[in-house]
């Protein structure tokens, strides 16, 4: 077992290294000059207790709540675990909801996880439901009249899901062989049955609430199952024959996430507002204003800005964790909003709206989004000299700084809250819209429908679609706000590439920064000041050059596709040449979008929501034929990570715990923990699902103005 060191963050979690990683214990792999004492390694866990296959879980079965509590609070005391592999792994048994909770360790097949299927299903319509009854009733969002949210999901009612914290219109009406009959009265029960004990992270409803009416409006205030009953006096309008007729039904009481443009403009900005909240006002000061759950913006980006930026891996992104770790942290942050606005949820961004946008009104370039109506008047536009946010409600957002007299938090040279390797001397969210001073809509294609429908329908493996997702599918997302700048807007490097080449060097220099970075290839400086900026450069390790020019060859031919052939004509002279011209003595960096501290954008929030929209459609209709996690030796290629020889791929493993906690049902209520990779999954998946929201509607619609693929309703496989 690996001997593992904790790098303890103020608002982070452990940062956890193998030993004899010579990056400092203090800044998480941060600038390591000649000398520096990398720490004492100290392992947290025996041998026992790791498993030293990647991912499998052993015969243990069960890991306790309390103990891994117990481990989150040992390791950091503050904030949140990740990568901490535990041996157990199974998961919780809900026989009141759908999340059975058994897994199986069979030795023969690979230790792989195995959900029990057998799980709680409800009539897939509302006429389903009351067959056979002289009376229904129907419940829907009163403001969202015309949706029938639930459809796909095998434990809903469709027209019988509830919103918490939202008008609630119940209407009953007659049904049967009559077509005479008329409601003349009615009277309504609702009581919360499942959500009352004191685990629950939501505050229960204990009380039984009555209405009249055949037609009443009622505000549902907890997540769980709500019995509704409804009593109504029925006349038949040819006899004038009254009779009266009761009927009762377990609604779902569920967060319901929208698409963006389609919130009514109060829901988009209590989510707005919401969001401003976190960036204004500090932890301390918001729980004594909103209780326990508020944590401040700071918080969120200390807890991604530690996992991906940490030297010899990245637990968050780059591996098979990439959609559980983000889904995770993003149902915390979805606490701590309502914490302020308990009607709020996180909405989903479908970016491929603007694919088809550009492709049939902007002549094809995505980049239009920046300056539209919707982008201005949801997260406000760019400048294009300072770069900074100019308009709108988050205008000069800054980005958070480090307390530097903590010698573990992790921070930029310049002491603000972005990655190592990121030299941005501006203390304002920056924003470049281009790579280099080039649009990079050249390579990186915006994510389209057929992007989505290709990831839907032509992926049979878990494995091939978890790898590619984070990638074409989501990725230039984050590029195309974000871009790069700094030095890089000046290089001038066609005294040795072609056009061509020149421009895949741009495109790709933030990927190739931070993995010259992640090899040792490059150092950032530990600390710089305003005054000093034009000192704060990168020192490339050239003290053994046949070292740092296979690094950079290795880079270029990786990033910019070339083949051996096309990367002869450069010889050891020549790459040192580019890499003076390019990093050494250069201080290129990314925009916050494209790096480690991406969550201070409130645009980051809704575009990991629609992989994970993306991810429940495809298990309604294209199921994985074969969803393994855990891989096989035997197979070569296969990774967990692309930094499995540096860091061991921690947090890309089904046994590895999401660097956050999360929220999933047990036993019919709600509880806040932290759950494994493989449980996360589990959670998310409609067939065994756990989670406290669902999404409104898995349509595509708009996806047949400009492609054949048509997405099929769900239920239509």
């Amino acid at each position: 077992a690996l001997a593992l060191r904790v790098c303890l963050s103020m608002a982070a979690y452990g940062a956890i290294v193998p030993e004899g990683d010579d990056a400092a214990m203090a800044a998480y792999g941060g600038i390591v000059h000649e000398g520096d004492d990398a720490g004492a390694t100290t392992p947290l866990f025996s041998s026992d207790e790791s498993s030293a296959r990647g991912g499998s879980p052993s015969h243990s079965r069960s890991t306790s709540k309390f103990r891994r509590a117990a481990l989150a609070a040992s390791l950091l005391g503050v904030a949140g675990l990740a990568g901490y592999h535990y041996s157990g792994g199974a998961l919780r048994d809900d026989t009141t909801h759908d999340m059975m909770a058994t897994t199986t360790a069979d030795a023969e097949e690979g230790d792989q996880y195995r959900p029990d299927a057998n799980q709680r299903s409800k009539p897939g319509s509302v006429e389903e439901a009351f067959s056979g009854l002289m009376l229904r009733f129907d419940a829907m969002n009163a403001d969202y009249e015309d949706e029938l949210v639930g459809q796909g999901y095998p434990f809903i009612t469709p027209g019988l899901v509830v919103e918490p914290f939202k008008d609630t219109k119940l209407t009953a009406s007659p049904q049967g062989e009559t077509e005479t009959d008329e409601l003349v009265s009615c009277q309504w029960s609702v009581k919360q049955v499942t959500g009352l004990e004191e685990s629950s992270v939501y505050k229960a409803d204990h009380a039984t609430h009555k209405h009249e009416g055949v037609s009443v409006t009622h505000r549902f205030s907890s997540p769980g199952t709500h019995n509704v009953t409804v009593a109504c006096l029925v006349e038949d309008t040819t006899t004038l024959e009254r009779s009266t007729y009761e009927v009762a039904y377990e609604v779902d009481c569920l967060y319901v996430r929208r698409e963006l443009r389609d919130l009514i403009p109060e829901d988009r900005n209590a989510f707005l507002d919401a969001f401003q909240t976190l960036t204004a006002v500090p932890t301390a000061e918001g729980q004594e204003l909103y209780g326990e759950e508020y944590h401040d913006l700071d918080y969120f980006v200390n807890l991604h800005l530690t996992g991906a930026s940490i030297r010899n891996t990245d637990w968050l992104h780059d591996g098979m964790g990439v959609l559980t770790q983000h889904a995770s942290v993003t149902v915390r942050l979805e606490l701590a909003l309502q914490a302020i606005n308990r009607s709020v949820t996180i909405p989903f961004w479908d970016y491929t709206r603007d694919s088809v946008q550009a492709k049939l009104y902007d002549g094809g370039d995505p980049a239009t989004i920046f300056t539209s109506d919707f982008w201005a008047d949801t997260f406000g536009l760019t400048d294009g000299v300072t770069h900074r946010i100019s308009t709108g409600r988050f205008a000069n957002q800054t980005v958070g700084v480090a307390n530097m007299s903590d010698p573990s938090a992790c921070h930029s040279a310049y002491g603000y809250a972005r990655a190592p390797w990121n030299l941005n001397p501006s203390s304002y969210v920056t924003r470049y819209h281009k790579v280099c001073g080039i649009s990079p809509d050249a390579v990186y294609s915006w994510p389209t429908c057929t992007n989505h429908f290709d990831l839907t329908f032509n992926y049979t493996t878990w494995y091939d679609w978890v790898w590619d997702v984070s990638y074409t599918p989501h990725g230039p997302v984050h590029l195309f706000i974000g871009g790069m700048g700094g030095s890089c807007n000046q290089m001038d490097l066609s005294p040795w590439l072609t056009e061509h080449e020149e421009k895949m060097f741009k495109y790709m220099m933030f990927a190739m920064q931070k993995n010259l970075w992640r090899s040792y290839a490059i150092e950032f400086p530990k600390y710089c000041t305003q005054d000093n900026s034009d000192e704060c450069t990168i020192r490339c390790n050239t003290d053994n050059e046949l070292t740092f020019v296979g690094a950079l060859w290795d880079q270029m031919a990786g990033m910019m596709r070339l083949n051996t052939t096309e990367m002869e004509k450069f010889n050891n002279e020549t790459i040192m040449e580019i890499a003076h011209a390019s990093f050494c003595g250069r201080a290129p960096y990314a925009g916050d979008h494209l790096e480690s501290s991406s969550p201070t954008e409130a645009s980051f929030w809704p575009i990991h929501p629609t992989i994970d929209r993306l991810y429940q459609y495809k298990q309604l209709v294209a199921p994985f034929q074969e969803d393994v996690w855990d891989l096989d030796d035997e197979v070569p290629g296969q990774m967990y990570c692309i930094y499995s020889m540096q860091g061991g791929c921690m947090g890309h493993h089904a046994g590895d715990l999401c660097f956050t906690e999360s929220i999933s049902r047990v036993n019919g209520t709600y509880e806040k923990s932290y759950y494994t990779n493989y449980e996360m999954r589990t959670a998310m998946t409609p067939a065994t699902y756990s989670l406290p929201y669902i999404y409104n509607d898995f349509e595509w619609d708009h996806c047949a103005q400009v492609t054949n693929a048509t997405f099929p309703p769900v239920g239509d496989k």
